[in-house]
């Protein structure tokens, strides 16, 4: 289940990855994004097997996860340390209790890190980064993830190309090749997002809304790209 909700249960590449902030689905991937800025975000991503939504409010997020018949809820905050990191705290509940640790590294408009820790009856272990060779237009990512009670690791690994201001497509895939692509669209204070898994061979969907602007090509005004923000 857990492969299925990085592959096809969020819409929008950032939150797949641990080192790209995207505040509406920190409190899902890295807490540590919840503390980039203030401001308001809600998310919905629905999958046939998965349905995920959640509400930020400044700094501080709660969300909603359902798989199948199951129920589990998050609640998280971030804080933004001086210099180029953050950190984030958040909590699942539910069907399961577990404690979730998120530290984010800024480093340069050309590079981000990023690091979760999930504590409870076993631990997860994220680590993973983000160059930009062409900062507005490419990203690459790479996770690494570590599972103790079985002493697994398994890897993912991503790539996002942005030909206009606001319009994304990306591919995603894991070291089995279980892999996703999809699409987002940037209307402003709306993301929309489309993704198709190989996983499951399904298609699910995404809407963020922001009171803050995202970059789109619907404005001839310049703005800063969204991983900045």
């Amino acid at each position: 289940m857990f492969i299925l909700f990085i592959l096809a249960g969020t819409s929008f590449f950032a939150s797949q990855f641990r080192s790209l902030p995207i505040r509406a689905n920190s409190v899902f991937s890295n807490p540590a994004g919840l503390g980039l800025r203030p401001g308001y975000e809600a998310v919905l991503n629905y999958h046939p097997d998965l349905i995920t939504a959640g509400l930020v409010i400044r700094y501080f997020s709660a969300a909603m996860r359902k798989a199948d018949s199951l129920y589990y809820w998050e609640t998280g905050t971030g804080y933004k340390l001086p210099g180029a990191f953050s950190i984030g705290y958040a909590y699942r509940f539910g069907e399961i209790n577990e404690h979730i640790l998120g530290a984010m590294g800024m480093i340069s408009n050309e590079l981000s890190i990023g690091y979760t820790a999930k504590i409870g009856d076993d631990w997860h272990m994220f680590g993973g980064l983000a160059i930009r060779p062409l900062a507005d237009y490419v990203v690459l990512c790479g996770d690494i993830e570590y599972e103790t009670t079985y002493k697994t690791t398994n890897y993912y690994a991503g790539i996002m190309i942005q030909p206009l201001s606001g319009l994304k497509a990306h591919f995603e895939t894991d070291q089995e090749l279980n892999w996703s692509t999809g699409l987002e669209i940037s209307l402003g204070k709306m993301i929309l997002g489309g993704l198709y898994s190989s996983t499951d061979n399904k298609i699910s969907g995404g809407v963020i809304f922001s009171s803050d602007d995202y970059p789109t090509f619907l404005s001839k005004e310049e703005k800063i790209p969204d991983y900045l923000e």
